[in-house]
């Protein structure tokens, strides 16, 4: 019997093609397929050929390991093209009093704002909203005033990027039914409210990118994308000791920046056996993993003092040995790895950092499709997510 599934999701990274599905027989667990990627570099589509032969093999590893047919499914979105902006803007209350519908409109408002012809709204988020002079309050349903005033955090991407995945995925016999930015997913599986209330940022280290996002009172208000992850470590172990990239991951993962007295054993490109000690390791990784610190710090400059939560780590890249206790001595905040969960409360499904992205992305749609089911108005809270259905069906 084939399984019908609630939720399918795919993750396209620069080292591995990811797809997650949550069924309806099973709501409880998130199954995943995953297959090495092709045609991808720095979190970005580059060959499309390459591509279409890696999304065929993982559609055909997904629905073959868990007898089901893969039709529609929401998408990843990451690289350097995705930007972050902070959008203030006001309306005058027709009765003097804040309504849902106003609340909305005035999110339209900064949407068509923020709205240009080569860019495409992915999220947009309610910071704090504020009646004439008064202080900003997160929740201005009900209250009094002339003119409500609004931020919000607006996620945007290339449009004309977008249209080439989608241009990929019908190719492929499947049906985009709604984009996320990575690091939004990544961080909504990771972390609690209570963090994101201290204030934080969470580096999503994957294969081809490093995609943060940074939290403020429970917001978002910032992106960011560092063209340095694990594909680059291990391309420099590689190169340093001239070993082929399996043996380069291997010790990348069991060595890494660790300082222990462990040995590893590797076949050179030449064919013959070498034994690494920790420090060959440690030496080559430790400059690139500084280097890496170094852009997130001028990422963060000027969240200084104020990221009271600290800063956490995920991603596949963050399963690199030692990595986090490097980072701490040099951030001299609180620095941790998490791992992306699915569920509620102590029945919390744990699930390895390297699938962050993708279980980030179940979690979003099925949150809006939630919103959907319940036959209510979408509350302002809920208005992150920014429908681009209709649009998508457009480029189908």
């Amino acid at each position: 019997m084939k399984l019908d599934p609630t939720i399918s999701a795919i993750d396209l990274g620069t080292t591995k093609f990811c797809c997650a599905n949550l069924f309806r027989s099973d709501t409880s667990s998130i199954r995943i397929a995953e297959v090495a990627a092709s045609g991808m570099s720095k979190g970005m589509l580059v060959d499309f050929d390459k591509a279409k032969t890696a999304l065929n093999e993982l559609i055909k590893k997904s629905e073959d390991s868990y007898n089901h047919d893969l039709q529609k499914v929401v998408v990843g979105v990451a690289g350097s093209h995705l930007s972050g902006q902070k959008i203030e803007t006001a309306i005058d209350l027709a009765d003097g009093i804040v309504t849902l519908d106003e609340i909305n409109r005035l999110s339209e408002k900064a949407e068509e704002k923020a709205t240009q012809n080569t860019r495409e709204i992915l999220h947009c988020h309610p910071i704090s909203f504020s009646l004439d002079d008064r202080d900003p309050v997160e929740n201005p349903l009900h209250l009094s005033g002339r003119t409500l005033t609004g931020t919000f955090f607006i996620i945007d991407a290339d449009r004309a990027y977008l249209k080439d995945l989608v241009r990929l995925f019908n190719l492929c016999g499947l049906e985009i039914t709604q984009f996320y930015s990575e690091p939004f997913a990544s961080a909504s599986v990771t972390t609690t409210e209570e963090q994101k209330n201290l204030g934080i940022a969470i580096a999503d280290i994957g294969g081809g990118t490093t995609d943060g996002i940074v939290y403020q009172n429970g917001h978002p208000v910032d992106i960011f994308t560092i063209n340095i992850a694990g594909s680059l470590m291990t391309r420099d172990l590689s190169i340093g000791l001239q070993i082929n990239q399996n043996s380069a991951r291997m010790l990348k993962e069991e060595i890494g920046l660790g300082h222990s007295q462990k040995k590893g054993t590797v076949t050179t490109i030449y064919g013959k056996e070498k034994s690494i000690e920790s420090y060959q390791v440690n030496q080559i990784l430790a400059p690139r993993v500084l280097e890496l610190g170094a852009y997130i710090a001028s990422a963060l400059k000027q969240y200084r003092g104020s990221l009271s939560g600290g800063i956490f780590f995920t991603g596949g890249g963050s399963n690199l040995s030692g990595i986090v206790d490097f980072l701490k001595s040099h951030f001299k905040i609180h620095v941790d790895q998490l791992l992306p969960h699915y569920g509620s409360g102590d029945e919390d499904a744990v699930f390895s950092s390297r699938h962050a992205t993708v279980i980030g992305l179940i979690n979003l749609e099925l949150e809006r499709l939630r919103e959907l089911d319940s036959h209510a108005d979408p509350s302002w809270k809920d208005r992150f997510i920014t429908p681009i259905y209709n649009w998508i069906k457009e480029l189908s």
